[in-house]
């Protein structure tokens, strides 16, 4: 076990660091087990049991009384054109370091101002090339020892993977040579926007008028189940974390991200190849300047033949669920990738133990599933339920809230 909650080189540097969070939910581990100044954390929302419990937290929904769809807008234009950020930090005598859920094109620029010291986020051009699932296939292709034949080719008799320009005549092309269904892809997706499942030409005709980009990735649709596995990557090593499986939901013809668990039913070996598969990637990324927090998420058939579906160079929903504990918390280690090496870390936290790979597993979660709630008929009282109060309205497509589960 790698305790690190009580080290003092640790509480150094949270000290020091404001966090812009999603909701306040996804820090409640963190502010449990590393005792977070509630004064540097601004949330966009928060489940109305943790803003009483945190009333000091400025939530951003608590002050519109709206649920708006996008977190990411928010960060993106109304907190520095509202002046939320000026009031955030006036008090402050000295830079803060910036905490982000991901990055955005105004994070490297933010550094060269007086406000903040460091935005601790991966390089938004690195960034955007990650993010590219073209470019990433390449990239991974490569440079990674992974010579499976599936690992990022869907092989099914006429239709391996393929990119093809988005016109009518380069598709036409693919659907002489296609048994339906498949699944058409847009160069970037977001919890399964851009994801799209298609049984037939109806269907194929409703997914191309929703995509604008000129390149789609068409795969054969294999059924199975999806698990997402995340890593930190420093300077000198890689910790790597269970995988947990994803709640996939068909929603009208996208293939919808829902929640999470981590109680998998796969075997040992199947998690050891994951486990794997996720280390050897974050070695390709750690060459390539690299530091903290990514995710792996994976198909895997009736057969335990593993294939790749995408990288998420930033945080995954699920990943909240693993700060409910003082191991290797994967926030904070994201945070002190970007100060120390993981053998010095270790050496300050008097743990002599170091491995350029650490897999940190049998954790001792407070919770082990959480769901998104898509109606309020979902909301069960067996359950701990997160929702905000009646009086914020909801904006259409917005989630209501989730629910967790030991």
């Amino acid at each position: 076990m790698i305790n690190i909650s009580n080290c003092k080189i640790v509480k150094d540097i949270i000290k020091d660091v404001l966090f812009l969070g999603k909701s306040i939910d996804e820090l409640e581990g963190l502010i449990e087990n590393f005792g977070l100044n509630e004064k540097n954390i601004i949330a966009v929302r928060s489940s109305e049991k943790l803003h009483k419990k945190y009333n000091k937290i400025y939530v951003y929904e608590y002050i519109t009384k709206r649920r708006e769809i996008s977190t990411s807008s928010f960060f993106q234009n109304k907190f520095f054109t509202e002046n939320i950020f000026d009031w955030f930090i006036r008090e402050r005598n000295r830079k803060n370091n910036l905490w982000l859920y991901r990055s955005y094109e105004w994070c490297k620029d933010l550094e060269m101002t007086s406000l903040v010291s460091k935005v601790l986020a991966i390089e938004y051009d690195l960034y955007v090339k990650l993010t590219n699932k073209i470019l990433l296939k390449n990239i991974l292709i490569k440079n990674c020892n992974l010579n499976l034949a599936n690992f990022f080719t869907r092989n099914n008799n006429n239709l391996k993977t393929k990119y093809v320009f988005n016109t009518k005549s380069s598709i036409y092309k693919i659907l002489n040579d296609v048994d339906f269904p498949i699944v058409i892809t847009s160069q970037h997706s977001d919890g399964g926007e851009g994801v799209f499942k298609v049984s037939n030409i109806e269907e194929f005709h409703r997914v191309i008028s929703y995509i604008k980009n000129p390149v789609i990735k068409v795969d054969k649709f294999i059924e199975g189940k999806s698990y997402n596995q995340i890593g930190v990557i420093f300077s000198d090593a890689i910790v790597v974390y269970q995988p947990s499986k994803q709640i996939i939901e068909k929603n009208e013809l996208k293939l919808k991200y829902m929640g999470s668990t981590f109680k998998i039913d796969i075997s040992e070996e199947i998690i050891k190849e994951l486990t794997n598969y996720t280390y050897q990637i974050g070695e390709v990324l750690q060459k390539m300047g690299y530091k903290g927090m990514y995710g792996i998420d994976y198909l895997i058939d009736n057969k335990n033949n593993i294939y790749f579906i995408e990288l998420n160079p930033r945080f995954q929903a699920s990943s909240f669920l693993l700060t409910y504990n003082k191991q290797l918390n994967p926030y904070i280690a994201h945070i002190l990738s970007f100060f120390i090496s993981l053998k010095k870390l270790l050496q300050e936290c008097n743990i002599n133990k170091f491995d350029k790979f650490i897999f940190i597993n049998n954790l001792n979660m407070k919770y082990y599933t959480f769901k998104y709630i898509k109606s309020k008929e979902e909301i069960e009282s067996n359950k701990e339920i997160r929702i905000p109060p009646p009086y914020i309205t909801i904006e259409e497509g917005a989630p209501i809230g989730f629910y967790l589960e030991k």
